[in-house]
This record gives structure tokens, sequence and C-alpha cells, in this order.
């Protein structure tokens, strides 16, 4: 029987043939870590697991990219304690400077075809470019990775995307991300394996820049085969091969001759336009950077387009580079000079502003063009900032004569990429553990219900620039859940109330802050058609109840009292006792024992292990 590319890699690893729907217990090939995140990591290995030292230093590898150089005491401290924790564990280490994780990893070559990476950032989907499984897991899953060299996968389903025909000029791979997520939607793989075909031709910049966002379909992977350039890069294992007895769950076409340029509007990246809907539209900031373009070819391309320019006043334009590497290469022709004579502002190579952190928060009402992955709502700074997503790519045509002293316009008609939207020559876009709900459950206690739409995202759930490292003493994340999405839930909810949302709740980042701080409002449980994957693993690690029904949310009302009972699986409320569906059993056997780690920590084993 044929194999996926995902089945391949997952049955070498687990030394036995899988297939969709096997629970599998592995030892990745690396274990990766940043900035962000590992601090919380190393308290859960140290304080929750009880583990002095990594099971494998070889296989951890940690990454100061996230908040780089640090912007607060708060911040350096906790990157600090990275440092330490690297020399004492023997770990490798790329400090602050060197770059994007997942633009470090490959360019050390410790991302390889064939290869199980999973990372605490969910764009970890990125080292799939080289023909490895590449997969975001939350801080509770890197830490158990560490202490124990193991984590547990659902191999998962597989979507063959087949793309026919070469892009026409002013189109790339990040246009033919955009169309993907167009035609796909934001939940539209979710738990599932994306495998892109008839892009041999495709360079490795361009394969990075389209699995980066396979995440954003929910993906858990997004692989290329290792062909064209990444088999002269790199070793590929004979047994890694595109099967044509492959099974796949579904196959989408996308005719790339016919490929418009595409934009995603704010604020979900699977609102897709071709470039013209959105021309009119003014714009203050323009973000070049990111895992998924802040590659050498991106920064030419704006290079390009800015020559012998200045950008418009009021407009300011961010260049972070991928890496050291990649700016090196800037540097290293007259890319990065054209740039900053035009008036960019170059920061240091890593993540910069892609989650509003720091160097160049967006303000209230700032509208920015973005060349990252993510246009949640306060992505990038305040909620009411607005952020459109597309490519970097060069223009088709020349500009037309200038109509200012100081700068020149384009026609808008003639347009037909980045120019068109980029306004650089002023040209404007034309829980709790279960064990504790029970006793509230055979109370009859009546808590209520909040009721949420679809695709709600961790940026909404907390946003990034309140994670816990990033609060001052004396303030906890929970206080923060909903804090501008819903402030009233931030204020008023109790222990045992009850989300109930639509589709794709959890969507977007792999931060276990998000769920944790749910948690610590002692949420009963949260109920709704589907969950993404990365939130749904992270909060049955911590202990938090989760149904997916698709009809609560069309039976209740925002406000409405109800009660959860867990030990019926039923939602009741005065007009109605919906059943819901149980949890997959080893989903119910972590849940019985308050969480992974406690999990982990009775059976010696995981979920599914031996």
């Amino acid at each position: 029987m044929g194999q996926t590319l995902a089945e391949q890699i997952l049955s070498q690893k687990a030394g036995t043939a899988v297939s969709p729907g096997d629970l599998v217990v592995i030892e990745p090939d690396v274990a990766m870590g940043h900035d962000s995140l590992s601090p919380g990591i190393i308290n859960i290995m140290h304080d929750r697991l009880k583990a002095e030292r990594v099971h494998n230093p070889e296989q951890v590898v940690l990454v100061m990219d996230h908040v780089a150089p640090a912007s607060t005491v708060g911040v350096a401290d906790n990157q600090n304690k990275v440092r330490r924790f690297a020399r004492e564990q023997g770990a490798r280490l790329f400090e602050i400077g060197r770059g994007i994780c997942h633009q470090v990893l490959v360019e050390e070559g410790i991302a390889q075809p064939g290869r199980v990476i999973i990372g605490s950032d969910s764009h970890s989907t990125s080292y799939g470019a080289v023909g490895a499984f590449g997969s975001g897991m939350g801080s509770t899953d890197i830490a158990l990775a560490w202490a124990t060299g193991k984590t547990w996968l659902r191999v998962p389903e597989t979507i063959r995307v087949v793309a026919n025909g070469r892009f026409q000029p002013g189109v790339d791979a990040k246009d033919f991300a955009l169309k993907l997520c167009r035609v796909l939607g934001i939940g539209g793989a979710t738990y599932k394996a994306v495998e892109y075909h008839g892009l041999d031709w495709l360079p490795l910049n361009g394969r990075q820049t389209v699995s980066s966002m396979a995440i954003e379909l929910g993906a858990k992977a997004g692989i290329f085969p290792p062909d064209g350039a990444v088999a002269q890069r790199y070793e590929v294992p004979e047994w890694l091969f595109v099967d044509p007895q492959a099974n796949y769950e579904q196959t989408i076409e996308i005719d790339l001759d016919s490929l418009q340029p595409q934009v995603a509007i704010p604020h979900s990246v699977d609102d897709v336009v071709d470039l013209g809907e959105v021309a009119g539209t003014k714009v203050d900031v323009i973000f070049l950077g990111t895992c998924t373009n802040g590659r050498y070819e991106d920064m030419r391309e704006a290079a390009e387009i800015l020559r012998g320019r200045q950008l418009a006043s009021g407009v300011r334009l961010i260049v972070s580079p991928a890496s050291r590497l990649e700016l090196q290469r800037a540097i290293g022709d007259d890319t990065m000079n054209t740039l900053l004579e035009s008036g960019a502002t170059l920061t240091t190579p890593g993540c910069g502003p892609c989650m509003g952190r720091h160097q160049g928060t967006l303000g209230q009402g700032d509208v920015c063009l973005s060349t990252g992955n993510r246009n949640f709502r306060g992505r990038m700074g305040h909620p009411t900032s607005q952020i459109y997503l597309s490519s970097p790519a060069v223009a088709r045509r020349r500009p037309s004569p200038a109509t200012s002293p100081t700068h020149e316009r384009f026609n808008h008609p003639q347009i037909s990429q980045i120019t068109q939207i980029f306004p650089l020559l002023s040209v404007n876009l034309c829980v709790f553990s279960a064990q504790l709900c029970v006793p509230l459950l055979r109370s009859k206690k009546m808590t209520r219900i909040w009721k949420f739409g679809k695709d709600v995202d961790t940026d909404q759930i907390v946003p990034g620039r309140y994670a816990p490292y990033m609060l001052k003493e004396g303030q906890d994340v929970k206080d923060y859940a909903f804090c501008e999405a819903r402030p009233d839930f931030a204020a008023d909810a109790q222990l045992g109330d009850i989300i109930v949302a639509d589709e794709n709740f959890g969507c977007g980042s792999s931060r276990e802050y998000a769920p944790e701080a749910l948690r610590r409002r002692e949420i009963g449980g949260i109920i709704a058609p589907s969950f993404a994957r990365i939130f749904f693993r992270n909060a049955i690690n911590l202990g938090i109840p989760l149904y997916e029904s698709k009809e609560a949310h069309g039976l209740v009302e925002d406000g409405e009292e109800a009660a959860l009972d867990l030990v019926n699986n039923q939602l009741q409320t005065a007009n109605t006792t919906l059943n819901l569906p149980s949890l997959p059993a080893f989903a119910q056997e972590i849940m019985q024992a308050g969480g992974i780690v406690p999990y982990v920590r009775e059976n010696g084993r995981f979920p599914g292990e031996a």
C-alpha cells in the first residue's frame, strides 16, 4: 500500500508502517524552543516534570529571535535564563541577531529531508520546505520532548495540492500560499498534512514561504517532495519519494498561469481578494520580513521598486531580515543600501514587529501592509489597527511620470503588484481539570455561557503583547483573557462558566498561555464544532474539557444559564439538554489524569505507548 510523504516519515520514526488516524510515540530529531516561550518550557520541565536534565542535548535547539534584542528588563532576564539553561544542558543556542528559528535551522542544516522537527512556534511547518515533517506544539509538549526525548502524534490524513503552469510576472509563491488560504480556508486542513506537487522548479525560498503558511490552513505539516533545488542541496533518503500509490483525502489543483496577485484583508488570513479589489486604501506602515518573506529575494524585489525614489511622507517601511546570512546577502550588493536610501528602517534579523511586541508595534488606527503570515485583529499592536498581507514581488510595469516634486505616483490601472498596495512612492492602496468540574455538576450548579463566533484566534484569547514574560510582577495572564475581544469576559467570567463557539476555535499561534489563561479563569469547558489543532492539543494537555458539537452554537444564547455535565457528556440549559460526543480515547485518558504531565508522571509513558 502506498504512503504519502508524512506517512513515510512517521513510519520511519515509529519503526512500523503507519496509516492516518494511528497514534504513534516517536523520538523527534529536533525539539526547538525560542526565547519567547522557552523560559516557561524550562519551568514546566523542572517544576512540573521534575526533570533536571534534558534527555538528549543534541535534540534540543534554542533560538533567540522573537524579541531580539530584549525590549525590557524582564525580557532580558528571561533570555538570560535561556542562556544559562543552554550552557548547563549542553544544548545548541543561536544568539540574538542570528535570525528567525525557521530560517536558521534550514541554513544550519539542522532541518533535513525525512526528519521530524517539532517547535514551540506554530510556523514550524516551514521545515516541510526541505522535505521534513515540521510541526508546531505548545510549551508542555516541548517540555515533555526535552525531558523524555519523545512526543506523541496522530498520523494525519493528507491533502494533495497540484500546481499547474508557472507564475506570471509579478506573481510568486506568496500569492500561491494566499490562494490556498482563499480556497481551503483558515481551518480547511485542520489536523491534516498538505503535500505540494508540480513545483519541482520552485527554489528553496519559495518553498519556505509556502510551507510556513501551511499552519494558516490549520495544517499539521506542509511538505514538499525533496526534489529540484532541495535534492541538489541535501542528501535525500531513498525511502522518501512521491509514491504514485499513495492515498490522499483530497486533491486541489491551482492554475498558476491564471493566478493573480493576492491580498488578505483584515482580519483573517483566508479573507483573500485579487489585488485590484483593494485599490484606494491608504497604508501607513509597510513591514517587509518574517519567516515567510524576510529573505534576500524579498528584500531585492522591494529594492528594485524603490531604486532612486523616496518613501512618501508619513509612510514607514520596516525591514526585518530573516537571518544574518540573508542580511549579509542584501549588504553584499546594493539591495540594503537602496532600501536605506529610500527611507527604510532596518531591524535586527529576527521576528521584528510580527507579534506586536517591539520594533514597530502598530498604534491606534494604523494600517499596515505586511509580507508576513497573519493579520488577526491586534496581532501587531492596537486592536483598531489593520493588517493586509501580500507578496513583496516586483511590479510588472514602470511608474508613470511624477506628479509631485518630491516623489512619483503610479497610475493604479497599470500596477500589478505591491507597488499598487505599498505606498512606497505615495501610492495609496487603489480550566481547570475535569475532576474539579464534576462536583459543580453534581450539585446542579448553573453557570453562564459565553458565546463566540468562528475562527477565534489565540491573539483574541490573549494578545501576544500580554505574554506572561512581558507582564509586570503581580500581573496574571488570566486577567488578559479576551481583554480586547470581550472585555466583559475578562471582568466577569466565573468559576465553571462555559465557552460555546463556532468553527475553528483557537486558530493561530502555538502559545500555550492562551488556553492557560482560560484554565486559570477556571472555565468549565469549551464547546465548538471544531478546534484548531495546536489549541486542541494544548487544552487537552492542560486538562481543559473540550467538546466538538455542530449543534451547540445554534441552540444557546450568550449569557444564558447552563451546566456542563462532564460525567454524562451533556450541556444542560433551561430549554434543552444536548448530548455531546465523547473525546477520543487517548484524550479521555489525559483528561482523567488531569492533563498530560500528571498522566506521564503517573504512567511513565505517553497515551498509546506500549
